[in-house]
């Protein structure tokens, strides 16, 4: 089930992805200050609404679905569900943390021609040190040591740990962290998107 969770945390990465790079509002600069930057909204919080909506759709149809998988594997188990449910404010979190992180790869596009390969990049990452290929706890003390409080790691690996073995410790400590995370990428993407809006109209936009 620990495997079935990272799996529902990496599908709500697509929805996101899709919507900065094939609809081109952050890889295309040309329709950047023509369409979107100009609305009397919060462009960040229009993208993060609007992928966000999609994405507890994804989330809630993949969860049942695991759900009965393993239910028919392993039988009803209130224990799970329980950890489940404590688990969701930091798959939120970790959503959101996510988020965050693609919406600057994005904001690149301020500076660089294309942005997708970035992401790829990031997505494989992801995979790799985030503990969906391999776990966490099987690469080398030295290399797991650096890993572990990645953000990648709190994306992807504690969340659903979390709901497999209940420590309030631990829940605590990610909690804390995906939220030190999101602070500090709120920022970078504050600072790029203003350094970057300001790029465009010194040259004319």
């Amino acid at each position: 089930m620990d495997y079935a969770l990272q799996l529902e945390v990496g599908e709500l990465t697509p929805p996101l992805m899709w919507g900065f790079f094939n609809r081109r509002d952050l890889g295309n600069l040309p329709a950047l200050p023509s369409y979107n930057l100009m609305r009397p909204i919060s462009y960040f919080g229009y993208h993060y609404a609007a992928n966000l909506s999609g994405m507890i759709i994804n989330f809630i149809l993949s969860l049942i679905i695991a759900l009965l998988v393993v239910a028919l594997m392993e039988g009803f188990n209130i224990s799970l569900l329980a950890g489940i449910a404590l688990s969701l404010p930091l798959i939120f979190l970790a959503v959101t943390l996510n988020f965050l992180v693609l919406f600057n790869i994005g904001l690149l596009a301020f500076y660089i021609e294309e942005v997708s390969p970035v992401f790829w990049i990031y997505q494989k990452l992801l995979f790799v040190i985030g503990g969906l290929f391999i776990p966490l706890d099987f690469f080398p003390g030295w290399l797991r040591d650096v890993i572990k409080y990645l953000p990648t790691a709190f994306i992807q690996y504690y969340p659903p740990r979390v709901a497999i073995d209940i420590n309030w410790k631990q829940y605590l400590w990610v909690a804390a962290c995906q939220l030190g995370y999101i602070g500090l990428f709120a920022l970078i993407a504050t600072a790029t998107y203003n350094a970057g809006i300001r790029k465009l109209e010194v040259n004319g936009g």
